[in-house]
């Protein structure tokens, strides 16, 4: 999860994408990566860990499927808000498991 944190940007200019709008995409996954540590991580406690992290791992499956084929700015910026949640619940889960 965190090599696409590292490579999503340089992976959009390679799509021919802007570097500011490549870094908002960054932007976008950073800042949902918080609302997912609060959101999962109080699920966590409710729900139980496993399933939460589980939820998260979905998502980060899911988004990984939908990044794959994604060539256009529009794909990214659905990718990286549900990207960006689903990595800060497994990343802030993972240390809880």
């Amino acid at each position: 999860m965190h090599t696409i944190m590292v490579h999503i940007v340089p992976h959009a200019i390679d799509l021919g994408i802007s570097a500011a709008k490549a870094a908002s995409i960054l932007a976008i996954c950073g800042g949902l990566s918080i609302v997912g540590r609060v959101v999962l991580g109080t699920a966590g406690d409710r729900i139980g860990n496993k399933q939460a992290f589980l939820i998260g791992l979905v998502l980060v499956a899911a988004t990984l499927f939908w990044l794959v084929p994604a060539t256009e700015l529009w794909m990214l910026y659905v990718f990286a808000p549900v990207f960006g949640f689903a990595f800060g619940a497994c990343v802030s889960l993972t240390e809880i498991l």
